[in-house]
């Protein structure tokens, strides 16, 4: 238990760096992050990405289209294996992002905090993944 939390918080602490790195670090760091995801904590590589995206996403304040505009923080319990999904698409999106994407990954379960009240709410993340690589993101409140 105490090796799991720990990994978890290396984890974390990986994420903070690669999002307040310079550039050529933070792709680095981000590299690193990928490795750990998918080699110790056996996600797909698509998974990886997506929960790689949700934690970039919620340091993006300025652009108001960007989760991050709302939210500070993102968190989902990478070790279930129920916790995600990927579904073959080939189809749009969403209505409100109408890109034609290959695959959507939901991370399930989730919570994220509000960056005005630091309330938490229970919200999904998906990702519209072309190629192997995201393309696109929606946090979906659960009221």
């Amino acid at each position: 238990m105490l090796n799991q939390l720990l990994k978890r918080t290396v984890l974390m602490l990986l994420m903070v760096i690669a999002v307040n790195a310079n550039t050529a670090a933070a792709a680095d760091v981000e590299t690193r992050l990928f490795k750990t995801l998918t080699e110790e904590n056996k996600l797909p590589p698509v998974v990886a990405r997506c929960s790689i995206a949700a934690d970039k996403a919620m340091h993006g304040k300025g652009n108001p289209g960007n989760p991050g505009a709302i939210y500070d923080r993102y968190g989902w319990d990478m070790n279930d294996k129920t916790a995600y999904s990927v579904e073959r698409s080939g189809r749009s999106f969403s209505d409100k992002q109408p890109l034609v994407v290959d695959e959507v990954v939901t991370l399930r379960n989730g919570s994220a905090r509000q960056r005005k009240t630091g309330q938490w709410i229970n919200a999904d993340f998906r990702c519209g993944i072309k190629n192997g690589n995201v393309l696109t993101i929606a946090l979906d409140e659960k009221r």
